[in-house]
């Protein structure tokens, strides 16, 4: 039931990402990225371990911010990522087009010149990387890429609340807050 629920779930996400243009990406990072990378295993573990369903919520309360926060992290690294390092071409989801929260604010922010930088590679998947080079340049310069990281820390400040539940024993505490760091800080 845990599995189906996830894949529903997921489903839901997905449909929302693709069909309603104007959902809010953190709604459907919270349904799609959440549910399969961080809350659904999580659970999935917890319940094939006997957890009580006194732990369920405050692990899914933890989880669902964890999960958005790693979407943010991806959509970050998608767009100003080491290509040597993410394996992905410099830019890449500003070349594909992606609908990611940090396109949708950009899009909402930039104007003028900066707008026009966004624009001449969006989408534009053969886009020189001099040109992806300026539109990376117009983020940052908004602040944009720290307004991103600045969510992500927001996100994970409201994760760790939920870590001091009493029915978390303080390893799962720590495994948590380990694979918070590992999620959040990860490069590729």
């Amino acid at each position: 039931q845990c599995f189906a629920e996830m894949q529903q779930t997921v489903v839901l996400g997905q449909q929302l990402d693709l069909a309603a243009r104007g959902a809010p990406p953190e709604r459907v990072y919270e349904l799609k990225t959440s549910s399969y990378s961080v809350w659904g295993p999580l659970e999935l573990g917890a319940l094939l371990g006997g957890a009580k369903p006194a732990l369920l919520q405050p692990l899914e309360r933890w989880a669902l911010p964890i999960g958005v926060a790693f979407q943010l992290r991806d959509d970050l690294l998608g767009t100003f990522g080491d290509s040597e390092v993410t394996g992905k071409p410099v830019g890449n989801d500003l070349l594909q087009g992606k609908r990611t929260a940090l396109s949708v604010l950009a899009r909402s922010t930039l104007r003028g010149a900066a707008a026009q930088a966004l624009q001449a590679v969006l989408g534009k998947g053969k886009a020189p990387t001099a040109a992806v080079r300026r539109a990376q340049r117009a983020l940052r310069d908004a602040g944009l890429e720290q307004r991103m990281e600045a969510r992500i820390e927001a996100l994970a400040s409201e994760a760790r609340q939920h870590l001091n539940a009493p029915a978390l024993p303080e390893a799962t505490r720590r495994v948590l807050l380990d694979a918070e760091a590992l999620l959040l800080t990860r490069t590729h």
